[in-house]
């Protein structure tokens, strides 16, 4: 699911310029020239960030954000300006803009303010991210319930505790983690079948089901051991 974005500036270059731009870092960019058609997409809801110049025919931008908000009071909203004043900028934040630009602005600069703004605003990016977050949640209300600490768990499961911590974050990048760490801990003893070598049904290939598993398991507080006595 791509995040939607509204472009409100009657400058078509720029809306040109910001539509290319949002296309390129994976969002679904729209444009409005006017500020009745920008409210009229702000009511329909479908938008989750609004790019907004304070500066359009027959509006002053000010106004027009306290109108954003009277329709939707969550919506995301950066102000841009090419005429940048003290009183504006308070008088934006005063109606609960997120941030403030002065034209020209850095491409860098916008990607590093709409990255805050996902993150400070809990906007989800796409399903397998809010999937993720759902199951890091659920993980670690179950070690909670059973009082398990971080290296408990990491004792358990094999994985090391920073990679339960990004589990429980929700963090994506935990699957190729995951597999470096099923590498280590498949050396560790000689007389433990490796992963790949368990029937495919006692096999956890994503660590999060491995650690919903164990984190639930009324046993949890000491490493199973192998008949070797390898933990």
């Amino acid at each position: 699911m791509k995040l939607r974005v509204l472009v409100v500036d009657d400058d078509e270059d720029i809306c040109l310029y910001l539509r290319e731009f949002l296309t390129r870092e994976g969002f679904k960019g729209r444009d409005r020239f006017e500020a009745r058609d920008a409210l009229v997409e702000i009511r329909q809801g479908r938008h989750q960030i609004v790019l907004l110049d304070v500066r359009l025919p027959g509006v002053d931008g000010v106004d027009l954000l306290r109108q954003v908000r009277a329709i939707d009071s969550d919506v995301c909203v950066i102000v841009m300006t090419g005429y940048p004043s003290v009183q504006t900028a308070v008088d934006s934040m005063k109606a609960a803009a997120f941030d403030y630009l002065q034209k020209p602005f850095d491409l860098e600069e916008l990607r590093s303010v709409m990255e805050r703004a996902i993150r400070e605003k809990g906007l989800i990016v796409d399903l397998e991210e809010r999937v993720n977050q759902m199951l890091g949640a659920r993980i670690r209300a179950l070690r909670k319930s059973r009082a398990l600490t971080l290296r408990q768990l990491a004792n358990k499961t094999a994985l090391s505790v920073s990679l339960i911590s990004q589990i429980e974050l929700g963090e994506r990048r935990v699957r190729r983690d995951a597999a470096q760490a099923g590498t280590r801990s498949a050396s560790r003893s000689p007389c433990c079948s490796t992963e790949s070598e368990r029937p495919l049904s006692a096999r956890a290939p994503y660590p999060r089901a491995r650690l919903a598993t164990e984190a639930s398991d009324p046993r949890a507080g000491s490493p199973r051991r192998c008949a070797a006595g390898c933990a």
